[in-house]
């Protein structure tokens, strides 16, 4: 990131220090249509009350990349497309 981003690492750095690491997440149902191995994920997301969700799972969850009516308001990225979202503002 700092080679191709060197100005945003200093933004990084707050973004992490704000990001909140679960361990155990109690199992509930996935509202969106994804395979069994990625419900969990979107599922810790949302009961932990994420913004948004980086993932290089195309596959997936492309069907509901920035779709956040869809996603009950998590906003589905890759890490790419959030890095340039976050250079824009």
């Amino acid at each position: 990131m700092r080679i191709k981003f060197p100005d945003s690492h200093a933004r990084l750095e707050k973004l992490i220090r704000d990001m909140q690491i679960l361990s155990r997440i109690p199992r509930t149902t996935c509202p969106l249509d994804l395979p069994a191995k990625d419900q969990p994920i979107f599922t810790a997301a949302l009961q932990s009350g994420a913004t948004h969700l980086l993932t290089g799972d195309v596959k997936h969850f492309g069907p509901f990349m920035e779709r956040t009516p869809e996603t009950e308001g998590i906003l589905i990225q890759t890490v790419s497309a959030f890095f340039l979202s976050i250079l824009k503002e």
